[in-house]
């Protein structure tokens, strides 16, 4: 059996190099990898806060992690045997790495498995280590395998009431343990961006990020406390990594951000999760090609008409259609001495779509673009 196991790990050790050399790599702080866990701000992978608790048990912080962890593994197993054998011997394996990280550190010879999503496939000890003494970095390779779901859904055909409570108060833990700035920053970083000249395009002063356009100066030069109010329903198109959304979705009731790039949709929703934002959604998607099953009370178009593709009339007459009676557009241009010359042609094509024009105004906030807005209300 002895010989058997070692061959076992010894297949582990070949697939995990093999991966590291031939595959998709990278290096990503453990804080964002477990953030990737999150679908629609629902935690797909609570067994990693089990194991992050018998981490703490193992260091003598708490009494009940290990009973958490054998009942965790006891469950997955699902009363197969060899399973139940399989699960229960990982249990000294966390101990070895628990070991190992407090003597040498995170030695980081074995890549976390995730799928092309991000989501975690194999692993979960590493990441849960990787979290509990704040590594600054794993190793991450992709495979085409699908990732396991141990949703809330799971752990609550198996756990009692205190145990989930003790669940999610750790993950509530880890949670206020990140820092924003820090992994927004880096899935920014990760890519590069068509906006913002290498620092965010949106700052958001609330999580102290500069951005290349004040988020809250913006806010004020649109005057938009007068006209935002609790019962509205708001569409940001082009809404970039979604701070300014996220910033008024406390002024109104619900904000719905649609933008082309995924990785600003990713900032997007890591940004409203880490904050407690239950009013917004931000989906991927081409605005041209998009389908809503929302009408709005008011419509924010920040200087995007641009990259829309669609004429003007047409454009106009799309935003009207979505619009709630009375209704309201914020049309912002893109820099009036480029592509917006004509903007004041612009805004009579509105006005002759059903539109009235209630306030305009000029900005350059960024002290480069000089731009103009115009507040257009349906009629």
């Amino acid at each position: 059996m002895a010989l058997i196991e070692k061959l076992k790990l010894l297949l582990v050790e070949l697939k995990n190099r093999i991966l590291l050399f031939k595959s998709y790599k990278a290096q990503m702080s453990p804080e964002l990898l477990y953030l990737y866990q999150y679908q629609n701000e629902k935690l797909n992978r609570y067994d990693l806060i089990v194991r992050y608790l018998m981490i703490d048990y193992l260091l003598g912080k708490n009494d009940s992690g290990r009973d958490l962890y054998i009942k965790m593994q006891m469950s997955r197993a699902g009363g197969n045997k060899k399973f139940e054998l399989d699960f229960l011997n990982k249990e000294k394996g966390l101990k070895d790495l628990v070991v190992t990280m407090q003597q040498e550190g995170y030695r980081d010879k074995s890549p976390i498995i995730s799928n092309k999503d991000n989501r975690l496939f194999d692993g979960a000890h590493r990441l849960a280590a990787a979290l509990y003494f704040k590594v600054p970095t794993v190793t991450v390779v992709r495979s085409q395998d699908s990732n396991p779901s141990y949703g809330m859904e799971f752990f609550a055909k198996y756990f009692d009431d205190n145990e989930i409570r003790l669940i999610q108060q750790t993950e509530k833990k880890i949670l206020d343990e990140i820092k924003p700035k820090e992994v927004l920053t880096e899935i920014l970083n990760s890519q590069k961006q068509e906006f913002g000249r290498g620092i965010f395009y949106q700052s958001f002063e609330e999580i102290d990020i500069v951005g290349q356009r004040p988020t809250e100066e913006r806010f004020k030069i649109y005057g938009l406390a007068q006209y935002l109010t609790p019962s509205m329903k708001v569409l940001d198109i082009g809404s970039n990594c979604g701070f300014f959304a996220t910033y008024i979705s406390r002024h109104v009731k619900y904000v719905e951000g649609l933008e082309i790039n995924q990785s600003l949709v990713d900032i997007s929703n890591m940004t409203k999760l880490l904050l407690g934002r239950k009013n917004i959604n931000f989906q991927q998607g081409d605005f041209s090609k998009a389908k809503f099953n929302n009408t709005y009370d008011f419509i924010l178009s920040f200087a995007v008409h641009y990259w829309i593709g669609l004429d003007i009339e047409t454009y106009a007459r799309r935003l009207w259609n979505m619009l709630n009676a009375n209704g309201y557009v914020l049309f912002e241009s893109q820099n009036i001495e480029v592509q917006d010359v004509d903007w004041d042609e612009k805004i009579a094509s509105f006005l002759g779509g059903g539109f009235v024009e209630i306030e305009s105004g000029s900005l350059c906030d960024d002290n480069k673009i000089k731009r103009k807005f115009s507040l257009l209300k349906k009629i």
